[in-house]
């Protein structure tokens, strides 16, 4: 995700990594890093993630460019 760029072409504008209850917290914000102010839309459905992962979406939702759709329920937000 990190080498997706305006300048090589290739633009990220969708992800998604729903039900993998693998993820968690951690999972997220390590993810989050790598997000791009392009993506559109990000899918994490049923990934186990709390209230830490979910401040660190919305944080990345305030940076993003043109943030279409956030499908995060099933998670473990208080």
């Amino acid at each position: 995700m990190r080498k997706t760029t305006a300048s090589t072409g290739a633009v990220l504008r969708f992800f998604s990594a729903s039900y993998n209850s693998d993820l968690t917290d951690a999972g997220v914000i390590a993810l989050a890093q790598a997000f791009r102010v392009t993506m559109t839309e990000l899918g994490v459905v049923g990934c186990a993630i709390g209230d830490a992962g979910g401040l660190t979406i919305l944080e990345w939702a305030k940076t993003a460019l043109s943030p279409r759709m956030i499908c995060a329920e099933g998670n473990l937000f208080s």
